[in-house]
């Protein structure tokens, strides 16, 4: 910029920002997309997998869609596909009629909480790297 006259500053500095702003969005993208896939790729593989004929079924359907775009709106959002009645199941357990909360093979088999921990911090980590430069 040392070429720009004092009466065109405002503008070199208004087109740097949007430079700026173009690139970070860009670099934003990215990242929730990277996130988006490895969190599919780490609830697929720390899923339950059943015992029936239809054996991972629940695992497998893991997947990630693209839920807002628009005017600097951009996100993902990493769903059950056809397992979608289970996730609460699986991860809680249910009440019993008696009270309490189930236990042994029909209980509570948590997966999803941490799954979205560890997608929280890749995701603050690449967006560290991605505008720390």
């Amino acid at each position: 910029m040392s070429g720009v006259k004092i009466g065109d500053f405002a503008t070199a500095v208004m087109r740097e920002l949007n430079a700026y702003e173009q690139l970070a969005q860009e670099e934003i993208e990215k990242a929730i997309d990277e996130t988006a896939k490895e969190t599919v790729k780490d609830l697929k593989s720390s899923s339950p997998k059943g015992k029936s004929r239809k054996k991972g079924t629940y695992a497998k359907g893991w997947t990630s869609k693209i839920t807002s775009r628009g005017k600097g709106a951009y996100g993902r959002t990493v769903h059950a596909g056809k397992g979608a009645s289970l996730t609460h199941l699986l991860e809680y357990g249910h009440a019993l009629r008696r009270g309490g909360r189930t236990t042994g093979r029909a209980g509570a088999r948590p997966h999803i909480a941490a799954a979205e921990q560890r997608a929280i911090n890749l995701f603050r980590k690449k967006i560290e790297e991605a505008l720390g430069r």
